[in-house]
């Protein structure tokens, strides 16, 4: 069975008191503490109540063992790939702002033009995972790695399953 490695950074005084019985159910009663439970359903729903009070130590450890950490963004490409997909049509035109227009204030990433005039504002994020599919060069024949999220407090609020 996989177990998970929690420490305690944060004391229950002035909390609920259910939070200190948690706390002690997973054999932390002290700062600093640190505790391996079973990774299971039960375990990780007694772990979410106090996530506030915890934190996963070996977090450092999963990033090791990361295929391929996510590229910097690259605006210029971002805004490249949007005009082709998305503006394509030649009515509405995806314009940059000037570096005068910038300066000293924050502003969308582009204008959206039509006809001529200025129709809106566009703030662009980022649409490129393609860093997802690459390989890292060290990766021989045969090897298998395996991409590790790096917090487990992720799943809290989505509708995705805790992995076993």
């Amino acid at each position: 069975m996989d177990l998970i490695r929690v420490q305690q950074i944060a004391s229950p005084i002035r909390r609920h008191h259910d939070q200190r019985e948690t706390l002690i159910g997973l054999r932390l009663n002290k700062i600093g503490r640190i505790s391996d439970r079973p990774f299971d359903g039960p375990n990780w729903g007694v772990i979410q109540k106090v996530r506030h009070l915890i934190r996963f130590p070996d977090e450092d450890l999963f990033e090791e063992l990361r295929l391929l950490p996510p590229q910097p963004e690259d605006e210029a490409a971002d805004l490249a790939l949007m005009r082709r997909l998305v503006f394509k049509d030649d009515r509405i035109i995806l314009e940059s702002f000037s570096a005068e227009e910038m300066r000293g204030r924050k502003t969308p990433d582009c204008k959206l033009m039509k006809d001529g005039r200025l129709a809106g504002y566009c703030e662009l994020k980022s649409p490129r995972d393609d860093w997802v599919f690459k390989v890292p060069d060290d990766l021989k024949p045969g090897e298998m790695r395996q991409e590790v999220r790096r917090d487990p407090a992720a799943y809290q609020d989505t509708d995705m399953p805790v992995p076993p």
